[in-house]
Protein backbone atom coordinates (compact mmCIF):
# COMPACT_ATOMS: atom_id res chain seq x y z
CA UNK A 1 0.00 0.00 0.00
CA UNK A 2 3.00 2.39 0.44
CA UNK A 3 4.19 1.74 -2.68
CA UNK A 4 1.46 2.45 -4.39
CA UNK A 5 1.11 5.88 -2.15
CA UNK A 6 4.41 6.50 -3.17
CA UNK A 7 4.56 5.88 -7.01
CA UNK A 8 1.21 7.99 -7.32
CA UNK A 9 2.83 11.05 -5.53
CA UNK A 10 6.00 10.84 -7.75
CA UNK A 11 3.54 10.28 -10.99
CA UNK A 12 2.12 13.26 -10.30
CA UNK A 13 4.95 15.21 -9.26
CA UNK A 14 5.89 16.13 -12.69
CA UNK A 15 2.40 17.58 -14.11
CA UNK A 16 2.32 20.54 -12.53
CA UNK A 17 5.76 21.57 -14.77
CA UNK A 18 5.10 25.32 -16.60
CA UNK A 19 4.24 24.74 -20.15
CA UNK A 20 6.78 26.15 -22.38
CA UNK A 21 5.11 29.37 -23.39
CA UNK A 22 4.90 30.04 -19.80
CA UNK A 23 8.47 30.06 -19.58
CA UNK A 24 9.25 32.16 -22.60
CA UNK A 25 6.91 34.68 -21.25
CA UNK A 26 8.13 35.25 -17.68
CA UNK A 27 11.37 35.39 -19.49
CA UNK A 28 10.09 38.89 -20.99
CA UNK A 29 9.77 40.32 -17.62
CA UNK A 30 11.70 43.55 -17.60
CA UNK A 31 14.34 43.74 -14.59
CA UNK A 32 12.23 46.40 -12.51
CA UNK A 33 9.01 44.25 -12.70
CA UNK A 34 7.26 44.16 -9.72
CA UNK A 35 4.85 41.32 -10.25
CA UNK A 36 3.14 39.78 -13.21
CA UNK A 37 0.34 37.65 -14.98
CA UNK A 38 1.05 34.92 -17.45
CA UNK A 39 -1.42 33.63 -19.23
CA UNK A 40 -0.36 30.08 -21.24
CA UNK A 41 -1.96 30.10 -24.80
CA UNK A 42 -4.56 27.52 -23.11
CA UNK A 43 -5.68 30.03 -20.97
CA UNK A 44 -6.08 32.71 -23.45
CA UNK A 45 -8.01 30.75 -25.40
CA UNK A 46 -10.57 30.07 -22.58
CA UNK A 47 -10.84 33.30 -21.83
CA UNK A 48 -11.84 34.10 -25.45
CA UNK A 49 -14.29 30.73 -24.90
CA UNK A 50 -15.96 32.23 -21.42
CA UNK A 51 -16.33 35.92 -23.22
CA UNK A 52 -18.23 34.06 -26.13
CA UNK A 53 -19.92 32.01 -23.44
CA UNK A 54 -20.99 34.94 -21.08
CA UNK A 55 -22.33 36.48 -24.58
CA UNK A 56 -24.90 33.65 -25.22
CA UNK A 57 -26.05 33.39 -21.64
CA UNK A 58 -27.17 37.05 -21.69
CA UNK A 59 -28.74 36.98 -24.93
CA UNK A 60 -30.58 33.62 -23.63
CA UNK A 61 -31.52 34.75 -20.12
CA UNK A 62 -33.96 38.19 -20.39
CA UNK A 63 -33.35 39.31 -16.92
CA UNK A 64 -29.48 39.70 -17.54
CA UNK A 65 -30.91 42.44 -20.01
CA UNK A 66 -29.02 45.30 -17.94
CA UNK A 67 -25.87 43.33 -17.45
CA UNK A 68 -26.54 42.90 -21.86
CA UNK A 69 -26.76 47.00 -22.48
CA UNK A 70 -23.64 47.47 -20.39
CA UNK A 71 -21.75 45.20 -21.82
CA UNK A 72 -22.95 46.71 -25.32
CA UNK A 73 -22.25 49.49 -23.95
CA UNK A 74 -18.62 49.04 -22.85
CA UNK A 75 -17.77 47.61 -26.35
CA UNK A 76 -19.46 49.82 -28.71
CA UNK A 77 -16.19 51.31 -30.01
CA UNK A 78 -15.12 47.40 -30.85
CA UNK A 79 -17.94 46.37 -33.06
CA UNK A 80 -21.11 43.76 -31.88
CA UNK A 81 -19.12 40.32 -32.37
CA UNK A 82 -15.58 40.58 -30.74
CA UNK A 83 -13.23 38.09 -30.94
CA UNK A 84 -9.32 38.00 -30.76
CA UNK A 85 -8.51 37.26 -34.60
CA UNK A 86 -11.06 40.68 -35.29
CA UNK A 87 -8.02 42.23 -33.17
CA UNK A 88 -5.26 40.50 -35.40
CA UNK A 89 -4.51 38.32 -31.74
CA UNK A 90 -4.85 34.44 -31.69
CA UNK A 91 -5.19 31.99 -28.63
CA UNK A 92 -1.99 30.26 -29.94
CA UNK A 93 0.43 32.25 -28.22
CA UNK A 94 0.12 33.41 -24.61
CA UNK A 95 0.19 36.74 -23.03
CA UNK A 96 1.88 38.40 -20.46
CA UNK A 97 1.05 41.36 -18.43
CA UNK A 98 4.12 43.20 -16.03
CA UNK A 99 3.75 45.85 -13.61
CA UNK A 100 6.92 48.30 -12.69
CA UNK A 101 7.65 51.07 -10.90
CA UNK A 102 6.70 53.50 -13.52
CA UNK A 103 3.63 51.22 -15.19
CA UNK A 104 3.13 48.48 -17.01
CA UNK A 105 4.09 45.78 -19.86
CA UNK A 106 1.87 44.18 -21.81
CA UNK A 107 2.80 41.02 -23.84
CA UNK A 108 0.49 40.31 -26.42
CA UNK A 109 -0.72 37.10 -28.74
CA UNK A 110 -0.23 39.43 -32.00
CA UNK A 111 -0.58 37.59 -35.39
CA UNK A 112 -1.63 40.52 -37.53
CA UNK A 113 0.16 43.66 -36.81
CA UNK A 114 -1.69 45.55 -39.09
CA UNK A 115 -5.28 44.71 -38.54
CA UNK A 116 -4.39 45.14 -34.84
CA UNK A 117 -3.12 48.62 -34.97
CA UNK A 118 -6.58 49.27 -37.67
CA UNK A 119 -8.69 47.93 -34.49
CA UNK A 120 -6.82 50.02 -32.19
CA UNK A 121 -6.29 52.97 -34.35
CA UNK A 122 -2.93 52.56 -33.86
CA UNK A 123 0.02 54.30 -36.01
CA UNK A 124 2.80 51.54 -37.41
CA UNK A 125 6.00 52.67 -37.25
CA UNK A 126 9.68 50.49 -38.25
CA UNK A 127 10.49 49.72 -35.16
CA UNK A 128 8.20 50.96 -32.71
CA UNK A 129 4.56 51.56 -32.92
CA UNK A 130 1.90 54.24 -31.29
CA UNK A 131 -1.40 53.67 -29.68
CA UNK A 132 -2.34 56.91 -28.41
CA UNK A 133 0.45 57.87 -25.60
CA UNK A 134 1.71 53.79 -25.65
CA UNK A 135 4.51 52.18 -27.52
CA UNK A 136 4.45 49.41 -28.73
CA UNK A 137 7.15 46.75 -30.78
CA UNK A 138 8.01 43.31 -31.60
CA UNK A 139 10.17 42.12 -28.98
CA UNK A 140 11.71 38.28 -29.06
CA UNK A 141 8.69 37.14 -31.53
CA UNK A 142 6.24 38.43 -28.97
CA UNK A 143 4.38 42.49 -29.32
CA UNK A 144 5.09 44.41 -26.37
Amino acid sequence: MRFALILAVLAGCGRDTPAPTSDSLWALAPANARGGIVITSRGVGMIERGYADVQKLLEAVPDLVAAKEQLAEAMAPFGPAITLADFGLSPSKGAALFMTKDGMVAILPLVDRDKFLAKVKGTKGEPVDTIDATTCKMFRGFYA
